[in-house]
């Protein structure tokens, strides 16, 4: 809102696509300078890609953090997350299937099955763990339903060696899914996180 003093001639504060101030020549009028540039396509796409990171990363450090290894340092714990998954975004792109450069694939776990249906509002995943049960030594299976934007429908610490899991869920199309899943063994020099495995499921 603008302030206009009739005696002195003139105004302050914006007034459309000017405004006013005072110098010590008197009353100024000036343009209101143009906003910076929208950001570009890739830029956009930058920051859709690590905002899913980080919320996956959180849902990781929420349910499994205990399970990972991972020195918190003088970072919140999704940040450290974030920061150990940080290879699946690159190219301006968030790509879950590059977790495995930073946790091993090694058929110790495998989503043998995905399925997602939006019609009828649940999705199902099931998991074959290799033996032995990583709870049994004090670690642990995660295991994440995700969609591509990073937005979680099942996350969560689970045990047992053949897993069956139906849950709900209000599912967007067009979409692709994922559910990924891997363990964490404990270990003499502490925790052993490996056994990366993900299967994705598209709704068009």
């Amino acid at each position: 809102m603008a302030y206009i003093n009739i005696l002195k001639g003139g105004f302050t504060q914006r007034l459309g696509t000017f405004y006013g101030v005072r110098s010590k020549h008197g009353n100024v009028v000036k343009v209101v300078p143009f906003s910076k540039a929208p950001p570009t396509e890739l830029q956009t796409n930058s920051v859709r890609a690590f905002e899913a990171l980080n919320r996956i990363s959180s849902g990781i450090a929420k349910k499994f953090w205990d399970y990972l290894n991972l020195k918190q340092g003088d970072m919140h714990r999704h940040n450290r997350v974030a920061s150990w998954l940080s290879p699946c975004v690159s190219g301006h792109s968030f790509d879950p299937y590059k977790i495995a450069t930073v946790i091993p694939s090694d058929g110790s776990v495998s989503v043998s099955e995905f399925f997602i249906s939006n019609t009828e509002n649940y999705g199902n995943v099931k998991i074959i763990v290799q033996s032995p049960d990583p709870s049994l030594s004090g670690g642990g299976l995660f295991v994440m339903v995700f969609d591509s934007q990073g937005r979680k429908y099942l996350c969560n610490t689970f045990t047992g060696l053949s897993l069956n899991i139906t849950f709900p869920g209000i599912f967007p199309s067009p979409m692709t899914f994922f559910a990924m899943a891997f363990r964490s063994d404990k270990t003499i020099k502490g925790f052993n996180v490996h056994g990366f495995s993900i299967r994705s499921f598209t709704i068009v």
